[in-house]
């Protein structure tokens, strides 16, 4: 992947990400479908007071993402195997169809929530390593982190490495704007719209499946999955 679209589809990935973070957080009853950690918090505060269904509630998409992340793998696993080029773009039309399903049966809270946590999980499996370094476009945790280190090696790294991490530390911070652009843009638009809002997304991820039908995007992950078995 070539330094320019991998910055663009980064970016791209964790503005969806956001996005739908907001939609689902505002629809759901503020339960996170991309953002695990805030889940994962509520989960212990809600058991802490004895509220199981509120802890039940929390728990669920992070079970439901966890299924979306592990059969994500396993699909780009079967393609490096077999010597599969362009597999990001049947993840993403998967992404879709569950967005769309959110959007078209207008479902309850725990179907809802399902649809909308199983396609965040496949998207931050989708693409994960741009360049060398691993980026999750489904959070902004790690990022922060990436920022970190890579603002670290540009302070007291080698000039030759000091050219890099600096495009590195931009590019970091440029993927925390995209996240918290996409979460207002989602709030804006589901105010108005409510989960048709999900129609914007869909939108984006299409454009990168006509991409990968292009140009792969998943070589480096289907890379990093075959190597251990060699």
């Amino acid at each position: 992947m070539q330094p320019r679209t991998r910055y663009s589809v980064s970016t791209l990935l964790t503005w969806i990400a956001g996005y739908v973070d907001a939609v689902g957080w505002l629809t759901y009853q503020h339960t996170y479908t991309a953002n695990m950690s805030g889940n994962s918090v509520a989960i212990g505060i809600e058991a802490a007071a004895g509220n199981w269904g509120e802890t039940l509630l929390r728990a669920w998409p992070v079970a439901v993402y966890v299924i979306g992340l592990v059969g994500c793998r396993i699909v780009i696993e079967m393609a490096a195997r077999a010597r599969k080029a362009k597999i990001a773009w049947l993840l993403f039309l998967a992404e879709i169809a569950l967005l769309a399903a959110a959007m078209a049966a207008a479902p309850g809270l725990f179907t809802g929530i399902a649809l909308l946590a199983l396609a965040m999980g496949i998207q931050s499996a989708a693409l994960t390593r741009f360049g060398g370094l691993t980026v999750h476009s489904g959070f902004v945790t790690g990022t922060l982190v990436r920022f970190s280190e890579q603002l670290s090696k540009y302070l007291f790294g080698l000039h030759d490495d000091r050219e890099r991490s600096f495009k590195n530390v931009v590019w970091m911070m440029a993927l925390w704007i995209a996240y918290v652009a996409g979460t207002v843009l989602g709030a804006l638009a589901d105010r108005r719209w409510a989960l048709p809002a999900l129609l914007v997304p869909s939108l984006a991820l299409a454009g990168l499946a006509a991409c990968d039908l292009r140009t792969p995007l998943a070589v480096d992950e289907e890379k990093e999955q075959v190597q251990p078995s060699r």
